[in-house]
């Protein structure tokens, strides 16, 4: 009896007015809700559209392997304290990111530039150790710039060209396109060598053994240890980035 007298008691002024506050409360955080998630929508729309160009572009993958002129991690021993490629005044000025600025300025419109790069300076003092996995599959342009460490009579002893063609094999898939350069520090036997793998095998070659006969392309005098001096400067880097971006442009190698 008392369940039904409560439930069948008529509502007062206060609890009408409380029911009528308790609405009107409600409706005003749906309706603030509905404003924030068409906002939100909106800035989505706007954010995906800003980068809407880029995900319809292709996807480029570039990688490189070489040795410390690729990339150094600091070493406090010799007064090396970057993490780039040796001797460059900073990470952008090194050859690798010098390149890659120039294939994204050249191709923005068309590709999505992604790169990686390795220092395999380890390979270079010994061809049986072991290499693991790139962490980019699928490469479309593999650069080669590498054999500076190379000692020339253990090149000789230890069949250079194969252990070279060997490396390249290892990474490289159908149809990825190959760039070999020669040594920044000239070696008349290990240059010929670098160059016939790339001949032999279709690859493509690009000299830069010239550069070193400048002085101003290497960091003398910008470093104490005569090792870290030899590597190359700004200018030399940027020099090397150049002949490789023109050749890929003269032969039409990223398309």
């Amino acid at each position: 009896m008392n369940d039904r007298q409560d439930a069948g008691t008529p509502a007062t002024a206060s609890t009408v007015e409380k029911v009528s506050v308790n609405k009107h409360m409600f409706y005003n955080v749906i309706g603030i809700f509905l404003c924030v998630l068409v906002l939100s929508c909106n800035e989505s729309s706007e954010n995906g559209n800003e980068g809407s160009e880029n995900l319809y572009l292709k996807k480029y993958n570039i990688y490189f392997l070489g040795n410390s002129i690729t990339l150094h991690e600091p070493n406090e021993g010799i007064g090396w304290n970057g993490n780039w490629g040796m001797a460059a005044s900073a990470e952008e000025n090194d050859y690798v990111h010098k390149l890659i600025k120039k294939i994204e300025g050249e191709y923005e419109k068309k590709f999505r530039i992604k790169y990686g790069l390795k220092s395999i300076a380890n390979w270079e003092r010994d061809f049986s150790v072991g290499l693991q996995p790139l962490e980019i599959n699928e490469i479309d342009l593999l650069i080669i710039r590498l054999g500076e460490n190379v000692l020339e009579e253990y090149a000789m002893n230890n069949n250079y060209y194969d252990a070279l063609s060997e490396l390249i094999e290892k990474y490289k898939k159908n149809p990825t396109k190959i760039i070999i350069t020669d040594n920044y520090w000239p070696s008349v036997f290990k240059d010929a060598i670098q160059k016939n793998v790339a001949i032999n095998n279709g690859y493509f070659f690009v000299q830069i053994n010239d550069l070193y006969g400048n002085q101003e392309n290497s960091a003398f005098g910008q470093f104490e240890h005569s090792g870290v001096a030899m590597h190359p400067s700004d200018i030399g880097m940027e020099n090397i980035a150049r002949r490789i971006f023109e050749y890929i442009m003269e032969n039409n190698i990223i398309n």
